[in-house]
């Protein structure tokens, strides 16, 4: 009877674009909270603009550190795997057009101060679509908590919340957040959390970016569905190039690549996280 009632609560949303998260246990579940944490600069962003891209899920993302000219640029780029800074000059061609409709599915908002703009914006997804969106994204959440004095107390309340709101609406809520701003390029364990904000959140991935190497690094220091490594010491490793928007695997046995100077320029010019 309770399997027949629980509608899309507890529904997978596979990762067959990366099948390394499958293979270690990793796993994204509607009705359920997940963060994304780490360092300035660490590719926090990048990683779920990547995940939403590819799903192809209805989404409705809060991009409170962004403009509408950056994100359409960026999730242009995770299609069209060019610099999105070139993309932004000119988003009306052909083909980025082209892209950006195809990607339709995901709706983009950029102010939500509370909570209440948060269910404003989602009552009103509701009313235009009929259904929840199956991804609520929000990039990030210091940008919700950082005015109020006692920063820490609201990070943990508003955890709560989305996690009672994942729940409520049979979505999985993805957030991003930042870890303590220490100078690296391996993940940071759980302890590193900005507010220790781990209690409702099951699944939080520690993510870490070196340019130098594009090495991009991932470890699940909090799983309720698979392996916890809570020190990530053990992280996954992928290569990146966050100017085109790109996260890809790597092969068994692939040692990576030396990235050009063209390359890292590149990096050293795109800005943002």
């Amino acid at each position: 009877m309770a399997s027949k009632n629980r509608g899309n609560t507890g529904q997978q949303l596979p990762t067959p674009f990366y099948q390394s998260l499958e293979s270690a246990g990793i796993r994204f579940w509607r009705s359920q909270l997940c963060l994304v944490v780490g360092p300035g600069s660490a590719g926090k962003s990048l990683f779920i603009s990547n995940l939403v891209a590819k799903w192809g899920r209805p989404t409705l993302a809060f991009l409170l550190d962004q403009d509408q000219a950056t994100a359409a640029a960026r999730f242009a780029a995770t299609e069209l795997d060019e610099n999105f800074l070139e993309l932004k000059k000119d988003l009306d061609t052909e083909a980025t057009t082209a892209v950006l409709g195809r990607l339709g599915y995901i709706q983009t908002d950029y102010k939500a101060e509370t909570l209440d703009d948060v269910q404003l914006h989602l009552d009103a997804y509701i009313e235009r679509y009929g259904e929840p969106p199956h991804v609520l994204v929000i990039d990030n959440l210091g940008n919700m908590t950082s005015g109020y004095d006692d920063e820490w107390s609201t990070l943990k309340a508003l955890t709560l919340e989305l996690d009672m709101m994942a729940r409520a609406y049979e979505m999985i809520v993805i957030a991003a957040h930042h870890t303590t701003d220490a100078p690296t390029t391996e993940p940071l364990p759980r302890s590193s959390i900005l507010g220790k904000i781990s209690q409702y959140p099951r699944l939080i991935l520690s993510v870490a970016f070196n340019p130098f190497s594009a090495e991009y690094k991932l470890a699940a220091v909090k799983n309720s569905s698979g392996p916890t490594d809570a020190m990530a010491s053990n992280p996954l490793v992928f290569d990146a190039n966050p100017a085109n928007m790109q996260i890809t695997e790597r092969a068994k046995g692939d040692k990576g690549f030396t990235p050009s100077e063209d390359y890292l320029a590149a990096f050293r010019g795109r800005g943002g996280d």
